[in-house]
């Protein structure tokens, strides 16, 4: 792992996306700082960094378009993917270095606060040290998302659109738990769209249709039962669910200055699970080709 490190960590800065990545990064988060905050006397150095996620929406594509899509249009993955490295090793590697490169362009941005709390008597350490464990956290999470997309095609554009609309996604969920009207039938709707996708994942991996029919019984006679017995259960759930999936809303808790450790196993699973879909993409290109 830590030669397929190396390797992709030097990349980053051998070609132009490295610095590309971490310029970008801190030309708009300072266009964003000066123009919205300085020039308006205005210094809320963590109402500034909530905005820091929107940048980093952005700029991730960037970082993680080629990770491995132009190792695919090349073909050059063939070397990796016939060497004895295991597959959990190769995407590690990757992700990690990407992970490197936001780490130090977050710290080359925390100068920014050292040097304004000179000025400011409004800025607690504590506080925006937290803020940028959230923001971090947050990236890593757009990068394991970024990584996965790339390995599902070698056309680095289409990586970089596709993990950029992912995002999007993930912003509008956001919006739409704070703007959606979530009624008994909206609720029940939502659980008969959970049950299908369960079922479909079953079946997409077992390839069993009576396990599959059995699983979709189980699941209606389970939403009708609840709806009979207590159907108010069903309102509000979907805000509800918005609500715990956005992954806004849980930065927003490290902008206040605390550490939920709902939060903090939130971020981490996200991370983890499309670390762990993409080891999968790699180990199924390594045995299919």
């Amino acid at each position: 792992m830590l030669a397929v490190f190396e390797k992709e960590f030097k990349g980053y800065f051998r070609s132009a996306v490295g610095s590309v990545f971490i310029g970008l990064f801190l030309l708009v988060s300072a266009g964003i700082f000066v123009f919205g905050y300085l020039l308006n006397g205005v210094v809320a150095y963590t109402a500034y960094l909530s905005y820091l996620n929107l940048v980093l929406m952005i700029t991730v594509p960037i970082l993680t378009m080629k990770t491995f899509s132009e190792e695919r249009r090349t073909k050059t993955d063939q070397l990796l993917l016939t060497s004895p490295v295991k597959a959990s090793e190769i995407v590690l590697g990757k992700y990690f270095a990407a992970v490197a490169v936001l780490f130090i362009t977050l710290l080359l941005h925390s100068l920014d606060a050292i040097v304004i709390s000179f000025f400011s008597i409004n800025m607690y350490f504590l506080d925006v040290l937290v803020a940028y464990v959230g923001l971090f956290l947050v990236g890593c999470a757009y990068i394991a998302i970024g990584v996965f997309v790339s390995s599902t095609t070698d056309n680095q554009v289409i990586s970089a659109i596709i993990t950029f609309a992912v995002l999007l996604v993930i912003y509008i969920i956001q919006w739409l738990s704070t703007s959606v009207t979530s009624s008994v039938t909206t609720g029940i709707v939502t659980c008969a769209v959970i049950a299908l996708g369960i079922v479909v994942l079953i079946y997409c991996t077992t390839r069993n249709k009576v396990a599959s029919v059995c699983t979709a019984i189980v699941c209606a006679l389970a939403i009708a039962i609840t709806a009979l017995i207590n159907s108010d259960i069903y309102a509000g759930l979907l805000n509800s669910m918005l609500t715990w999936l956005s992954l806004i809303e849980r930065f927003t808790e490290y902008l206040k200055g605390s550490v939920s450790i709902s939060s903090l196993i939130y971020l981490l699973s996200l991370s983890f699970v499309f670390v762990y879909m993409t080891v999968y993409q790699v180990e199924k290109r390594r045995w299919v080709g």
